[in-house]
């Protein structure tokens, strides 16, 4: 089948429009991802996602904490530690995260009183508290405990 010279120009516009259409489109996308981004966590048990206790406490900061894990230059240490406190900042921005290597900075090490390799110190509105193992749950607690300022009383009764 012979094409006329008519068609051959419709089949080469046609092409043209596609390819300029195809290059706009992925020029887009490209500009979308990385301009915006989006996190989903398709696994089983929401391993890569905070849970719902952990989002309250967090949503409620109205200041900044600061997170200090004594840490020695290791990306195999210091990898699972960024991507937990990368979900806390993905509900809020409010989380600072810092490494301090115990080696170089044996000063602050003995003053503080760590007494191992990952343990964090937490620090909110001017009060701290330290860690032992750096985990959602452990992470939480200390930022809920921070965060209420309260004084607590216990009672005793004795006799009859």
């Amino acid at each position: 089948m012979k094409l006329s010279k008519k068609t051959h120009i419709e089949i080469r516009l046609r092409n043209l429009i596609f390819t300029i259409l195809y290059l706009l489109l992925t020029g887009l996308l490209a500009w979308v991802s990385s301009h915006y981004s989006a996190r989903f966590d398709w696994t089983q048990g929401h391993q890569h996602t905070l849970s719902e206790a952990s989002k309250s406490v967090i949503s409620r900061l109205d200041d900044r904490v600061h997170v200090t894990v004594f840490m020695r230059e290791t990306p195999e240490l210091r990898n699972p530690v960024e991507q937990l406190v990368d979900r806390y900042r993905a509900v809020c921005q409010c989380v600072d995260l810092f490494f301090s290597n115990p080696d170089t900075h044996p000063d602050q090490v003995r003053d503080l009183g760590v007494r191992m390799e990952g343990e964090a110190l937490i620090e909110f509105k001017g009060r701290s508290e330290k860690i032992s193992s750096m985990d959602e749950s452990s992470l939480t607690s200390a930022i809920q405990r921070l965060e209420s300022p309260e004084q607590r009383t216990m009672t005793f009764l004795s006799g009859h």
